[in-house]
């Protein structure tokens, strides 16, 4: 049975009497004014659980650089008072270097402890830990925890698979509404729904087959993507079809390298930055693998990058389907 929580943020009560406090964050300057109407509750249902907000959270927590992209894309960035939990990774190439002021809480995952120090009104992105640090384990800490929509099945089993664009947009459309930046959210929206259309109707990869490739930090493991999660809907977008086996996952484990040769693709996309892993490392390792330098893809230079956010359910893999589709048009056949 899916449960139902309500969590009233009010300018009057505090934390340390059950509820969460809607006080406005004096320490970010950059604080953007809500531009739809915040005088209404919101009630947001995320991964089957209700949670009603008098007013627009003011001091949020990123986790993890989906909560990041998510907040960013809702023109919601002003009320982070900390980004938390995202494992090494650089902020996406569309957010840049906007992010750089705002506070890096933990390089890795931020303890129960150092999170409540903070008093957040919301702790908001995909990047929660599966234990002590669970959006449930949060939120039974007064805290309410919101998870982007699409990753929803990674913390509740009941809650089906939908990672699709749709899914990221109306995930941005419904953020805006909690953040008071409903302007901001829907021109986000109709700006990247418009781009993937066209994207879409120009069919740019060809019906070429692709392999992607990446390793996480100086760990030895190769890993790649079939069409489970969001690359089917890149690849459905980009006219791109998997040169591996389309039921593989990398939750699955690392990939044979031999049988990443096999595949043989016409382009290999390598994404670079998990744990900190760069293109150079990444192609060192890969020209290691024997028959590496055979494959139709390597003779042909047919080899293109892109930033690991892409693999994310966000609206970083948006951002990152509209760069590759630039990239797909200056290739050979």
């Amino acid at each position: 049975m899916k449960r139902t929580r309500v969590i009233v943020a009010t300018l009057s009560l505090l934390l340390a009497a059950g509820t969460v406090s809607g006080c406005s964050n004096t320490n970010n300057a950059n604080s953007s004014p809500a531009t739809n109407d915040a005088t209404k509750p919101v009630v947001i249902k995320n991964c089957g659980v209700k949670t009603t907000f008098t007013t627009p959270p003011k001091k949020v927590v990123s986790m993890g650089v989906t909560g990041l992209a998510y907040l960013y894309a809702a023109g919601a960035e002003g009320a982070i008072i900390g980004r938390a939990n995202e494992w090494g990774e650089k902020p996406p190439a569309w957010i840049g270097t906007n992010a750089d002021h705002i506070n890096v809480l933990s390089d890795e995952s931020i303890s129960m402890e150092a999170l409540m120090k903070l008093h957040p009104d919301l702790a908001y992105g995909g990047g929660f830990g599966m234990e002590q640090g669970s959006p449930s384990a949060v939120a039974e800490k007064g805290i309410p925890a919101i998870v982007d929509a699409p990753e929803c099945s990674y913390f509740y089993p009941d809650q089906p698979v939908n990672e699709t664009f749709d899914a990221i947009l109306g995930e941005v459309t419904q953020l805006g509404k909690l953040m008071g930046t409903s302007e901001k959210a829907n021109a986000t929206v109709t700006n990247l729904k418009s781009q993937l259309d066209k994207i879409a109707k120009e069919k740019i990869g060809g019906h070429r087959k692709v392999a992607y490739a990446y390793y996480y930090g100086e760990d030895a493991d190769l890993f790649s993507y079939g069409e489970q999660g969001i690359m089917g809907e890149i690849n459905k977008t980009l006219d791109l079809v998997t040169a591996v086996d389309p039921k593989y996952h990398p939750h699955q484990g690392p990939i044979a390298p031999e049988a990443f040769v096999k595949s043989n693709p016409d382009v290999i996309i390598v994404l670079t930055g998990m744990g900190g892993a760069t293109k150079e490392s990444s192609l060192k390792r890969l020209r290691k693998i024997p028959g590496f330098n055979d494959m139709k893809a390597v003779r042909n230079n047919n080899i293109l990058y892109a930033e690991s956010a892409v693999a994310y359910a966000s609206p970083s893999a948006i951002h990152g389907t509209i760069d590759l589709a630039e990239k797909l048009r200056g290739l050979g056949k």
